[in-house]
């Protein structure tokens, strides 16, 4: 069989894995009742305290989205806009009791669907390939940078999904 070079192509390569692990996130998140930008928010919201402006430039989208995302994470209860007490111009969002339970119990689903999409790798493999990533998205998304992950990328260790499936 021949194979245009494009199909060959890391480019090509890395789109298909993320549509294909997307899919496989889907379904999880769809019987949590959640959508992928509303998972995305608890799981930001619920590491540090940020505005909705914050969430938006850390998902590089537009911030009335996010705007449509907290509504309706607040009507569900899992999710309140709080006056910043440094700054009462600006409200934090934060995760709530029922939202954190939603949170793990979604974030636990998700981390065994990666492990499933992931399984023809070996634990090193899954690190090289989280650290290869990191590195190549690090320059697009400025706060990868700071982030403190369980991974040590210049050792190339830490733990994924499978490891704690």
């Amino acid at each position: 069989m021949t194979v245009p070079d494009v199909m060959a192509s890391t480019g090509y390569l890395l789109f298909k894995a993320g549509v294909l692990a997307q899919r496989g996130l889907d379904s999880v998140l769809t019987e949590m009742g959640l959508s992928y930008r509303e998972f995305l928010v608890l799981a930001f919201t619920s590491a540090e305290e940020l505005s909705q402006q914050d969430v938006a430039r850390r998902l590089s989208t537009d911030p009335t989205l996010i705007v449509n995302t907290v509504d309706a994470l607040e009507a569900r209860g899992v999710l309140e806009r709080t006056r910043d007490p440094r700054d009462r111009r600006r409200y934090v969002l934060v995760v709530t009791a029922e939202g954190r339970k939603l949170l793990a119990k979604t974030a636990k689903l998700a981390a065994a669907a990666e492990g499933e999409f992931l399984a023809p790798l070996d634990d090193d493999e899954c690190r090289q390939l989280g650290c290869l990533l990191r590195t190549v998205l690090t320059p697009k998304l400025s706060w990868l940078a700071e982030a403190e992950t369980d991974v040590d990328v210049e050792a190339g260790t830490g733990t994924n999904a499978r490891a704690n499936g």
